[in-house]
């Protein structure tokens, strides 16, 4: 198994309600992943990032936690009220 998806296999194992994760390869072949879940409503933004860190940390081995260059942690509500692109329309 390839490091994304080891970090999206942990990812899902730890949030399995979120509506989104999405795991990509980011900038110089490092890991850049996005979790939207309803266990994170009502946690405020620095406590979001840091249990998705906490949960790579946990899980990951060292050689591939720093592969992983940026998580973002988000709620449904959020997402709902971000401005879409007239693209994502389509």
């Amino acid at each position: 198994m390839d490091i994304k998806e080891h970090v999206e296999q942990v990812l899902r194992r730890r949030f399995a309600d979120a509506v989104e994760i999405d795991v990509q390869m980011g900038s110089y072949g490092r890991i850049d992943a996005l979790v939207v879940s309803g266990t994170l409503v009502g946690v405020g933004d620095s406590d979001r990032q840091k249990t998705l860190w906490d949960a790579l940390r946990q899980e990951l081995p060292r050689d591939e936690l720093v592969q992983v260059s940026f998580v973002l942690a988000s709620t449904p509500q959020v997402e709902d009220a971000m401005p879409r692109h007239p693209a994502d329309e389509a």
